[in-house]
């Protein structure tokens, strides 16, 4: 069946794990990361750092 995170429209992209909605921008990172990775996918870490770094880190909280 294949890895289900590389596909289009994966729930990746649909909500982060608050239930809130991705920003466009954000969503667009990530799956320009995707497309980079399904390209290829044995690119090192270092050269997929830059792109990386402009994706926002998930806020933690406490309950």
């Amino acid at each position: 069946m294949g890895n289900s995170v590389f596909r289009p429209g994966g729930l990746l992209l649909s909500v982060n794990r608050d239930n809130a909605k991705l920003s466009e921008s954000t969503a667009s990172k990530i799956e320009t990361l995707f497309d980079v990775l399904r390209a290829n996918p044995k690119i090192s870490i270092q050269r997929l750092e830059a792109l990386l770094l402009q994706i926002p880190k998930a806020r933690l909280t406490s309950n």
